[in-house]
């Protein structure tokens, strides 16, 4: 069963360093133990931020804090916040499925209107 696994990572993967049988068993302890199916996955192919938006993304939210909330009226953060999900939305409509646009965590738009305001 092992070999198995190891293989299908090679293939899905394009791991060139599959896992060793005793990682592999680990692995499957873990998940015996938490019932967390997380534990199956190694950690280096796990999903996780890198902390660095897409350069589009970065000029779709640059481009609205600058025209809506600089702008004399202020609006909403909340407004903000539709607003951009809304112009990566637009975006996303002519991308190809593979190529589509992350959409932000608000927490990442409110920290970009901090600095640009300058609080």
């Amino acid at each position: 069963m092992c070999q198995q696994v190891k293989d299908r990572m090679v293939r899905v993967y394009g791991d060139t360093n599959p896992p060793t049988a005793r990682e592999f068993l680990g692995w499957v302890r873990t998940y015996d133990k938490r019932k967390d199916w997380r534990s199956l996955v190694p950690r280096n192919k796990r999903q996780t931020g890198n902390g660095r938006l897409h350069p589009k993304v970065d000029q779709i939210i640059s481009q609205v804090i600058q025209e809506v909330y600089l702008s004399p009226q202020m609006e909403s953060k909340q407004y903000i916040h539709q607003r951009i999900e809304y112009l990566i939305f637009m975006e996303n409509c002519w991308r190809k499925p593979e190529d589509h646009l992350p959409i932000p965590h608000r927490s990442t738009i409110r920290r970009r209107m901090e600095q640009i305001n300058g609080c």
